[in-house]
């Protein structure tokens, strides 16, 4: 079978930066991600990740190439999303390489600070030969003010100064951000062999082993849990989940977590995972001298990562945040502290509590594999490639914690091709249940009516409970149903600059509504406008600074409100096309994370008659049904 066969060079010796055979060859060698199954060894396992993760970037770069020099030779005017072509650019010396591109007009149409375009570590290419050579460079200073008047600043990679400057060069720019790709790259090739972390787990040599953390074996397994001397490894020593405050499938959840040394924990929208995270990290912190290590936090987004960190003030103020600098007023502190992150600093001051996002953690492998922490929680597992978890990990790691949903939101390779014909979207936690690690699942949802609950179980999950605490909800003022979906048939609009979608009709419904809920004595906070295309949250983010009454109401695109809640939730679906065509709006997880937002009151506008072609959609339309919740406006 190909997946074992011995690869053709060793990827340790694999530029991670694209080469001009890359952008040539159309063979490139690929083994799938084994979904269930073993890997043969460490190198095994290494190699298929490289590989999978460099070709996830190369693979749009090498389309966006050849449709580019296709074009020129054909003399076609199309469109391809994968690349932007910058012509006739200009190289300057000043503090680094400033390239001009002011003498094409097209800058000006550009929105650049909502724009993704030349973002801070986005790789260019530069070529005078359309592309069988080039120049490498990176984004290294993203100004907008500069962006306007057509100038950017970049780090050009084994360039001669002289031989480049006041050159005219075509600018590609690649749309798959890379500095997270050149971070985790880099960190793969230098991992060790002989020391991988759980190897027996993620190699799946035995992944069901159960043993418990070392350092409990080493330290001793008594520990103080709320007002109780619990010895962790003695089943008879722990009190029941009604003296810890626990339904069932959280006690069990949470007790797998402090017992084993490899644990998955799966929750549904609303049941508390990040609570369930939070009673982990304060139980491990309040017994820290059985630990004798940091504790790392691990999160796919800064927002995450905020929101745990803050969760745990109350426990500890002893938290370092290493990475990108955080919006949250309530850890402004451990920014001062990020300022001066380093070994010395976070060892000197007994820092208990390191975070950092994925990437973050790959970018700053030297502090971490010094700090070696023994425990590790990833919060959002399931959405995480699996190489970015993987460089989190240190061989010093003794206890690995991954809590998320493979049912919601799953890792997003940039490359279609790769995550589906080699399961690059398949997650380490995805993985691990897939063969046949026992995942302890959280049953009981916080959340949602249960009017909303029930668009989702059974349609996604098989059995998910309601807590008593939302049948208490109060009905939304001024409208009949507490959920309802607002049927049209007015077609969508497509961005030529992003590729993304735009529906007038439902943005304006939606702003509308939600200028009447405001009416109702709504607070703006209470409110959430959520789209699933980002085309459509910029023009509703436009139209809403035609009204004061908007001042305040938050809108966002799905994907970036994952873990989030709020007790009104608008929905703006977009896609309605003769064709019939909803893009990924027939990928269960999506609709997973769309659908499980609101508390209190959700109203969904889009075309039923186009989403009905999809299974998931037939069920949930027989929920509205059922519930009368579906028609048009005059109905809601």
């Amino acid at each position: 079978m190909k997946s074992f066969q011995p690869p053709p060079n060793d990827f340790r010796n694999i530029s991670v930066f694209p080469t001009p055979d890359d952008l040539i060859e159309d063979q490139t060698y690929l083994r799938p991600n084994i979904v269930t199954g073993s890997y043969i060894d460490p190198y095994h396992y290494l190699d298929v990740q490289f590989r999978l993760l460099r070709e996830d970037f190369i693979d749009p770069l090498r389309r966006g190439i050849k449709w580019y020099i296709k074009s020129l030779r054909e003399k076609m005017n199309t469109k391809c999303h994968d690349i932007r072509i910058y012509k006739n650019k200009k190289t300057s010396l000043k503090a680094a390489y400033i390239v001009d591109f002011s003498e094409n007009n097209f800058y000006k149409k550009i929105n650049w600070e909502n724009s993704k375009r030349l973002i801070y570590g986005s790789l260019l290419l530069f070529s005078e030969d359309n592309f069988h050579t080039f120049i490498l460079g990176t984004v290294e200073d993203r100004n907008s003010v500069y962006l306007n008047k057509g100038i950017v600043s970049v780090i050009l990679y084994e360039a001669e100064m002289q031989n480049c400057l006041g050159k005219r060069y075509v600018m590609a720019e690649s749309s798959v951000y890379f500095e997270p790709y050149f971070h985790v790259l880099s960190c793969l090739q230098t991992m060790g062999f002989n020391s991988l972390p759980m190897q027996n787990y993620i190699l799946v040599q035995n992944s069901n082993i159960n043993l418990p953390p070392a350092y409990l074996m080493k330290n001793g397994s008594i520990c103080s849990i709320e007002r109780f001397d619990v010895d962790l490894l003695n089943p008879d020593s722990w009190p029941t989940p009604s003296a810890l405050r626990l339904d069932v499938s959280q006690f069990e959840a949470f007790k797998a977590a402090l017992t084993r040394e490899f644990v998955v924990i799966q929750g549904p929208p609303g049941t508390g995972k990040t609570h369930m995270g939070l009673l982990i990290a304060k139980m491990l912190l309040n017994n820290y001298s059985l630990i004798e290590s940091p504790l790392l936090v691990v999160c796919y987004t800064n927002h995450a990562l905020d929101q745990f960190l803050e969760g745990l003030l109350p426990f500890t103020n002893d938290i370092v945040r290493v990475g990108g600098q955080s919006r949250n007023e309530a850890l402004e502190q451990l920014n001062e502290i990020n300022e001066m992150a380093n070994i010395a600093t976070i060892k000197n001051t007994n820092i208990k509590v390191i975070g950092m996002t994925t990437t973050g953690a790959a970018k700053h492998q030297y502090l971490l594999r010094s700090l070696g922490p023994k425990i590790v929680i990833v919060e959002e597992a399931a959405e995480v490639l699996e190489a970015h978890i993987l460089v989190a990990l240190t061989n010093q790691c003794e206890h690995l914690i991954l809590i998320g949903d493979h049912k919601q939101l799953h890792p997003n390779p940039a490359a279609y091709k790769i995550a589906k014909d080699y399961h690059l979207d398949i997650s380490l936690f995805e993985r691990m249940i897939k063969n046949g690690m026992n995942a302890f699942s959280l049953t009981v949802q916080h959340r949602m009516r249960k009017e909303i609950s029930a668009l989702i179980t059974p349609a996604i999950y098989e059995s998910l409970y309601n807590d008593e605490s939302v049948l208490d909800y109060p009905s939304i003022r001024g409208i009949k149903h507490n959920l309802f979906f607002i049927d049209h048939d007015k077609l969508e609009q497509s961005e030529e600059d992003s590729g993304s979608h735009i529906n007038k009709h439902e943005a304006d419904f939606l702003l509308a509504l939600c200028k009447y809920l405001i009416l109702q004595d709504y607070s703006a906070e209470d409110i959430t406008i959520l789209t699933t295309y980002s085309g459509q949250q910029f023009y509703m983010r436009q139209k809403r600074k035609d009204s004061k009454l908007l001042k305040g109401v938050r809108i966002a695109v799905v994907d970036n409100y994952q873990g989030e809640e709020n007790k009104i939730i608008l929905l703006s679906l977009v896609r309605s096309n003769a064709a019939k065509n909803i893009g990924f709006l027939k990928t269960e997880n999506r609709v997973c994370v769309a659908l499980s937002r609101a508390k209190h009151g959700m109203y969904i506008i889009g075309n039923m008659s186009c989403l009905k072609e999809s299974t998931i959609w037939q069920k949930i339309n027989q929920t509205l049904e059922s519930q009368n919740a579906i028609g048009n406006s005059n109905y809601c």
